[in-house]
């Protein structure tokens, strides 16, 4: 995000210089660390999960309803704590929630398939995490300078997960690697920090997405004191992340990230000049085009250039397998709850032997959210996407510099989606989408935050904008 100095209507505005991160972190709440904690537990590894070594293998289904005890105090320990806080900031987060009544509603929805959900106590628990990761972004958002808030956010995972993941997977590999079987053959996988391949390849995506935007503010910071040294540091950083997912074997995180580091590159210097129709094309062209290239690549020429299956990897028989187990289509089967009981051990039986037994998602948001929400689910999840996608857009047409990011968070979300199970709850990729889509009330600009878009080479005067 970009963040300016108060000044009057005639300044020029300057982005934050990323030397100033320590400045800009001292200058933020403490309780910023609470957020911080659950951005890295999710892109990472619960705690009770850090074993002296792992299989891919999986005992029974029984294990995906039973949770831990230690990771449930954690995270309620994080909520509980959010709630204080928030409380503390009433009159902000009032506000705040006023603003994001369309992520109200949609959790709302979530939160009402307990009526028809077989397991009811399982999907109270699970909102109930749900709803914490929205209350841990208001934390950052109703910061006194929520600018600087989502810097430090998003820039302490980069710093202490990614250089964790690439030590763990050359020097301790009993904790950064696992096996599993391939084809009848022990293949190792690597899931550096995390417990899974695609787990470190969404992972890699949020964090490179974070680092690439850090870079191009100190490119644009011709006067920085170390702009070099930040450059030389966020191209590694961003160059680590690409060189895991790639080391990981994770296809889908890489070419999301690629697509929504160009659609950043392009979008800071010239998505302000374009016109709305174009605008609205590029997005929808960038979004559309893998889902196109997916279903119309019947020979699979696609697919094997990404190292795939011409099934992508078993992904289409998933998606047979889940789409013919029985369930309401209107509303689903409950928030979070259809890969449980019978369910689940009907999708491992219709799979078979060849399959991927111990598989826990369709590896499709939008299929993923129909088992679990339904139709109903998809029409809300829309709504959602049409109110943040609007809002990002309008700052685009009135130059908030920090509208391009949010757009760019949308579209990897939205891309992500069509090969992984990118709408579920405690996962980066819905972070990264509730960042995208949740909006910032109009009265937090009286902080004296001003944003502008970074043109590099060029300084230009502003109004004053609020967002």
């Amino acid at each position: 995000m970009i963040t300016a100095h108060r000044v009057n209507q005639h300044e020029f505005l300057t982005p934050v210089r990323l030397n100033e991160d320590v400045k800009a972190a001292q200058e933020t709440s403490i309780a910023l660390w609470i957020p911080i904690v659950w951005m890295l537990l999710i892109n990472s590894r619960p705690v009770t999960e850090w074993s002296a070594s792992r299989t891919q293998d999986w005992i029974s289904s029984t294990q995906f309803s039973e949770g831990s005890p230690v990771n449930a105090l954690i995270f309620g320990c994080l909520i509980a704590s959010a709630l204080v806080l928030l409380y503390r900031r009433r009159g902000t987060v009032l506000a705040f929630m006023r603003a994001n009544g369309h992520v109200l509603l949609f959790l709302t929805f979530c939160l009402a398939s307990i009526l028809w959900s077989d397991h009811t106590l399982i999907t109270i628990k699970r909102w109930i995490k749900e709803a914490g990761e929205f209350l841990v972004l208001a934390i950052v958002l109703t910061d006194r300078r929520p600018q600087a808030a989502v810097r430090r956010f998003l820039i302490t995972p980069v710093f202490l997960l990614l250089p964790l993941s690439v030590i763990l997977i050359v020097l301790f590999p009993h904790l950064g690697t696992y096996t599993g079987v391939n084809n009848g053959q022990v293949v190792t996988y690597y899931g550096g920090v995390t417990l899974h391949k695609n787990m470190l390849g969404v992972s890699c995506l949020v964090q490179g997405l974070a680092c690439l935007w850090f870079w191009l503010d100190a490119y644009a910071d011709r006067t920085g004191v170390h702009r070099v040294r930040n450059l030389i540091i966020y191209g590694i950083l961003y160059s680590t992340a690409v060189g895991l997912i790639l080391r990981a074997n994770s296809m889908t995180p890489l070419v999301t990230l690629l697509v929504a580091s160009a659609f950043i590159v392009i979008g800071r210097r010239h998505l302000f000049v374009l016109p709305r129709g174009y605008l609205h094309l590029l997005i929808a062209i960038l979004v559309i085009a893998p889902l196109i290239i997916i279903w119309l690549d019947t020979s699979g020429v696609m697919a094997s250039l990404l190292g795939r299956q011409a099934s992508l990897s078993g992904r289409t028989e998933i998606w047979n397998a889940v789409l013919s187990i029985d369930i309401n289509p209107v509303v689903g089967a409950g928030f979070e709850t259809f890969w449980l009981g019978d369910r689940l051990d009907k999708v491992w039986m219709l799979l078979g032997q060849g399959g991927e037994r111990g598989i826990q998602e369709a590896h499709n948001g939008y299929i993923e959210l129909y088992l679990n929400l339904g139709w109903m689910g998809l029409i809300f999840l829309g709504y959602v996407l049409w109110i943040g996608y609007r809002s990002a857009i309008n700052g685009i047409r009135t130059e908030e510099g920090d509208s391009v990011i949010r757009l760019a968070f949308i579209v990897a979300a939205l891309i992500y989606a069509m090969a992984e199970a990118g709408f579920r709850m405690m996962g980066p990729a819905w972070i990264l989408f509730l960042m995208g889509v949740i909006q910032v009330p109009r009265s937090q600009s009286s902080m004296g935050i001003e944003f502008r878009p970074i043109l590099p080479g060029k300084t230009q005067t502003r109004r004053r904008i609020l967002h």
